[in-house]
């Protein structure tokens, strides 16, 4: 990422809008970010739909299907790519640990949980 904003930079790019579409990559693209920022004096903006769409999220799921693959990311890719979700593989599975008054550490997923969903994924739809 940081090769491509170099780039851009070189042919006059002063800022970048990144979209980010996995939450594991947050961390890296700030240091990206930060980064341009000092090397090449480029600034990085970071668009996550699930970050930027909270009041929806929160009007349209109820708190346990707005978990990593629950219900809420299930039904925006039942919506753009419905071919591609096998319904008859949606789970619902409480994460393992506790999400209340987080610190940040760093884990992965399968600490989590077993099939990577942490919520309800059954009520997914259209």
């Amino acid at each position: 990422m940081l090769d491509v904003i170099r780039s851009l930079s070189k042919w006059g790019v002063r800022k970048v809008l990144v979209i980010n579409g996995h939450g594991g990559n947050l961390p890296t693209l700030q240091v990206v970010a930060r980064r341009a920022m000092d090397e090449l004096g480029v600034r990085v903006y970071i668009y996550q739909w699930w970050t930027s769409s909270i009041e929806a999220l929160r009007e349209l799921f109820e708190e346990d299907e707005r978990g990593h693959d629950s219900a809420a990311e299930t039904s925006l890719n039942m919506h753009l790519h419905p071919e591609l979700v096998r319904v008859e593989r949606l789970v619902d599975e409480e994460p393992r640990g506790s999400f209340e008054n987080r610190v940040y550490r760093f884990g992965y997923t399968h600490e989590m949980s077993d099939s990577g969903v942490f919520g309800r994924q059954t009520t997914s739809s259209h």
